[in-house]
């Protein structure tokens, strides 16, 4: 098990490497100060956010660039994983499901407007997340799914299966996906508030700690 001093020099390490490119409230000030979209883009050089500028350039297309900060976030607390204890891991694992959950909502959506209302998709589709993600591995089945049963077994190996299962086909009914995204998030806080209660005093400060050297977000 690794001493209290390693563990310290590690986490340090980490934060003087991530500070340098965090964005600070002067960056953040410039680009939201910008005269246009392209300006607003400037201030993010030589930060974590530098690769935006150059999907922008590249597409024009800002709900793509959209799609890349929710992928960067996702990805920021995944890495953080293998380098916590158990309950500290459990913890953040449990944030980064926040984000998985409202990637999974997306897909719904998609869903539900091609399956439920009839409406076009394919303007929509190309923003939806393709990475790995903690519970299962396509949302793209989940979208293409022909009946909602079969989006359901899509999800069959998640954490969200269950509630897709018993929620969906209910959405569909009523034609709202309002209460199946509500389940989704009370699922989400119930599982966050569990982890939170599991960690001790020590736990939390270090799980803090890391996550500020990880996060995609600066305030």
């Amino acid at each position: 098990m690794a001493s209290a001093i390693s563990e310290y020099g590690y986490i340090s390490a980490k934060l003087k490497a991530r500070m340098s490119t965090l964005l600070t409230e002067e960056r953040l000030d410039q680009a939201i100060r910008s005269q246009s979209l392209q300006e607003a883009f400037l201030p993010f050089r030589g930060s974590y956010l530098e690769a935006l500028e150059g999907r922008y350039s590249a597409t024009g297309d800002l709900k793509m660039v959209e799609a890349d900060l929710a992928s960067l976030e996702f990805s920021a607390h995944v890495a953080l994983l293998p380098h916590l204890p158990k309950n500290s891991a459990v913890f953040v694992k449990m944030k980064a499901q926040g984000i998985e959950s409202e990637l999974l909502k997306s897909a719904l959506r998609l869903w539900f407007d091609a399956h439920a209302r009839g409406r076009p998709i394919g303007d929509r589709a190309g923003y939806l997340y393709r990475g790995k993600v903690l519970g299962f591995a396509d949302l793209g089945a989940v979208v293409n799914a022909p009946t909602a049963k079969d989006a359901s077994l899509a999800l069959k190996d998640s954490p969200y299966g269950t509630i897709v299962e018993a929620g969906l086909p209910k959405a569909v009914e009523s034609g709202s996906i309002f209460g199946l995204e509500h389940s989704l998030d009370r699922l989400f806080f119930q599982n966050l508030f569990v982890a939170l209660a599991s960690l001790g005093a020590a736990e939390i400060g270090r799980a803090h700690v890391l996550n500020s050297s990880h996060r995609i977000r600066s305030r």
